[in-house]
């Protein structure tokens, strides 16, 4: 009797740390995952902001291959509205690093003194990522502006779905009226695929080298992020996602685990 007593305790030993075997290997699954898809995240609503930068103007004398993905660039002079057709390419030498198809409409106005940028993303997609929804920029001074949009969609082909609303700051450096590069901050708040809630700080400001960008590096050189998943009701996981120049115009991206590991995200 005695005996079995021993063998019934070894019996639920094993069956604990058996559960706690199989609780590790879902966390290093999970957290790494997770980590890249707030990458993906952070990459898809990037990639289009600098073009934020560009004033009528500015799209009146660019080129097809000043911008990543070749667009064709149409231009309506009345209506002040530019449209890039990402499904029919300009005149580009070689082939962009990143897939995108459909349009996205970018709509002027000015309203006292401050110049409007509207977004509208047209069945737009990167990678494997469709952006639905609207974002409006408004522009204070030749090198400030702010952006904020609401409920933004980004689908992905697995039917992963985020949604997202944001408020930011860009910074526009400009060389005889040049756009030369933007350094971007704010939060951001949302849900994943699996409901849980989203925030994001940009603790760093991210700067993004255009001359660098017209070559389809959409990420930014340098800044850190921290984003917060909610767990439960009333706790959260945080992760910090930072972008290192490794050299010109050549970034790496790394993101800090809830566990303190450290997840290179970029192969």
């Amino acid at each position: 009797m005695k005996s079995l007593k021993h063998l019934l305790v070894f019996l639920l030993i094993g069956l604990c740390l058996a559960c706690q075997d199989d609780t590790d290997r879902i966390i290093q699954t999970n957290l790494p995952d997770e980590a890249l898809q707030l990458f993906d995240v952070s990459s898809v609503l990037g990639e289009t902001t600098p073009l934020a930068s560009f004033s009528f103007s500015d799209f009146r004398n660019l080129s097809s291959e000043n911008l990543p993905g070749c667009p064709l660039i149409e231009l309506d002079l009345n209506l002040q509205q530019v449209l890039l057709n990402y499904d029919e390419r300009g005149d580009c030498e070689g082939e962009p690093n990143h897939s995108r198809k459909g349009k996205i409409l970018i709509d002027f106005s000015n309203q006292s003194g401050l110049v409007r940028k509207l977004f509208y993303y047209e069945n737009y997609s990167f990678e494997s990522y469709q952006l639905q929804g609207i974002r409006e920029f408004t522009q204070s001074t030749l090198s400030n502006f702010t952006e904020t949009f609401e409920n933004l969609r980004l689908e992905s082909e697995q039917n992963l779905g985020f949604t997202i609303s944001g408020e930011f700051t860009h910074q526009i450096k400009r060389n005889s009226f040049i756009p030369q590069s933007i350094t971007s901050s704010g939060n951001l708040t949302g849900r994943n695929p699996a409901g849980r809630t989203l925030r994001l700080n940009i603790a760093t400001p991210k700067f993004t080298e255009l001359r660098c960008y017209a070559q389809d590096q959409i990420l930014p050189m340098a800044g850190i992020e921290t984003w917060w998943v909610g767990r439960g009701e009333s706790s959260e996981v945080s992760y910090r996602i930072s972008f290192e120049k490794e050299s010109e115009c050549s970034v790496q991206a790394f993101a800090q685990l809830p566990d303190g590991r450290r997840l290179r995200l970029i192969n």
